[in-house]
């Protein structure tokens, strides 16, 4: 009996080049295929890329080509994967979502949140905590090696002088959430 997998790869390989749908894909594997993606992309090196839109979230697969590309180890090593204090210092991903809220392209499901690197182990990352974010699956899915740099605090400071004063309180109120050790001691202070 073939597997999740082995049904995704199947799809794949006879559609290369060709936009597959999710919906095509859900009704064919269930819920489940984002986690085969991430193992035909990562173990078997399937240049696969995905389609998605900030309205409609992941649309489509495309199989580029069936040639693998060169693959790693897998990603984060599971000692920093399971370290609470990673998750404590990245428990938010880029587009602001959080673990447990509901995602917004899938209303039935909370946002899933993983760990991906900053700079890509392909593009001379390193696998310490210092290059890893907390990134959640709708955001890591479409990613692909890309790796915007992160702000400055000079130009994040910029953009916040400019913000409303509303939109200035809500940044300082999440950012006491985020950092209540360290707002307390400077209160303090």
């Amino acid at each position: 009996m073939p597997t999740s997998l082995d049904k995704l790869r199947d799809l794949l390989l006879t559609n290369v080049g060709k936009p597959v749908s999710i919906k095509r894909i859900e009704a064919m594997i269930g819920s489940t295929w984002a986690n085969e993606l991430n193992h035909l992309r990562i173990v078997e090196g399937l240049h696969i890329l995905v389609s998605s839109t900030r309205m409609h979230g992941v649309t489509s697969l495309v199989l580029v080509s069936r040639a693998p590309k060169p693959t790693f180890k897998p990603n984060v090593a599971e000692s920093l994967r399971r370290s609470e204090s990673v998750w404590r210092e990245l428990y938010c991903c880029q587009c602001g979502a959080a673990p447990g809220e509901s995602d917004e392209y899938h209303p039935q499901r909370s946002v899933r949140m993983t760990i991906g690197y900053i700079l890509d182990l392909s593009q001379g990352g390193r696998d310490d905590p210092s290059n890893l974010k907390a990134i959640c699956s709708v955001c890591n899915e479409g990613a692909a090696n890309l790796t915007p740099d992160r702000p400055s605090a000079i130009k994040l400071l910029s953009q916040l002088r400019r913000a409303k004063a509303s939109d200035q309180i809500a940044v300082l109120q999440w950012l006491i959430n985020k950092f209540p050790l360290q707002s307390k001691s400077a209160l303090d202070a």
